[in-house]
């Protein structure tokens, strides 16, 4: 139990289990360029089969995205923030909790004395 837990630890030194199972991805992927992706899991108490399950969704929801317009086919250029950990946080926080903030544009128009102000949410 404690090797298990000494693996994790590895991987989670931010204390977030979302960026410690991305942690554990890249290396699993890494480790399968060099063809020791089973050892590499073995080693860190990982889930094979768990791995390659989380590669087939990375691929589809890439290709989903391609689909809609909102990336291109480059990964490079859609991973060009992804070390980024204080935006990737951002962005894990705005997924699980929509409603935790807003954008808020304002125009003033300014007539004589008055001021008139128009503000929208995005």
């Amino acid at each position: 139990m404690q090797l298990a837990e000494a693996a994790k630890s590895q991987f989670s030194g931010d204390y977030s289990d979302h960026l410690a199972l991305v942690r554990a991805y890249e290396g699993w992927k890494d480790a399968e360029r060099d063809l020791s992706g089973y050892e590499y899991c073995w080693k860190n108490f990982l889930s094979v089969q768990s791995m390659k399950a989380i590669d087939s969704l990375r691929k589809e929801f890439f290709s989903l995205l391609m689909d809609t317009g909102l990336v291109d086919g480059n990964p490079t250029t859609c991973n060009a923030w992804s070390h980024d950990e204080r935006l990737v946080r951002a962005v894990i926080c705005s997924g699980l909790y929509p409603g935790i903030c807003s954008i808020v544009v304002s125009h003033f128009i300014f007539m004589g004395f008055y001021a008139f102000t128009s503000s929208s949410e995005l």
